[in-house]
């Protein structure tokens, strides 16, 4: 296992603008490689900047972090009220800081998402996000099922 962070520039990522005011709505998301997965530890750091078209950042509104399967079912990993995070000391990168508050395992294949709801809309281009995780190589479908068998839906 290596700790990474999942980010804009990471293999798998896609990101889309949030458009509706205060409706779920999947901002962000990267997809597990085949023969690649990845462990969430609780404590590790979650960075997130999400901005408007402004560009500004939205430092209100609700975001949830899920599993979702190739077959497009989800298991919620955690949630987020962003108003109520601490804002990361460093402000050259504006990005608020958090930690994983439970573990979780993202199979190869799967996608880890993020899902925002707030009354002002998110612009993909503007937002930034350090999601850190444990990279496992190497790990087959068959050696998921049998170490990560509450992971697999």
């Amino acid at each position: 296992m290596v700790k990474i962070s999942l980010t804009r520039n990471s293999d798998g990522y896609t990101g889309t603008d949030g458009t509706t005011a205060d409706t779920w709505e999947k901002i962000a998301e990267w997809k597990a490689p085949s023969l690649t997965a990845y462990a969430i530890t609780p404590g590790d750091v979650i960075k997130v900047d999400i901005e408007d078209a402004t560009p500004a950042q939205i430092t209100t509104g609700q975001m949830k972090i899920e599993i979702e399967s190739p077959s497009g079912n989800t298991h919620k990993l955690c949630g987020f009220d962003l108003s109520e995070w601490d804002t990361w000391a460093n402000q050259k990168d504006k990005l608020k800081q958090n930690v994983w508050p439970s573990e979780g395992f993202v199979p190869p294949n799967y996608k880890l998402i993020i899902k925002y709801k707030s009354p002002t809309a998110s612009k993909d281009s503007n937002c930034n996000y350090a999601l850190q995780v444990d990279q496992i190589l190497g790990i087959t479908d068959a050696e998921v099922k049998e170490n990560f068998p509450d992971w697999v839906f």
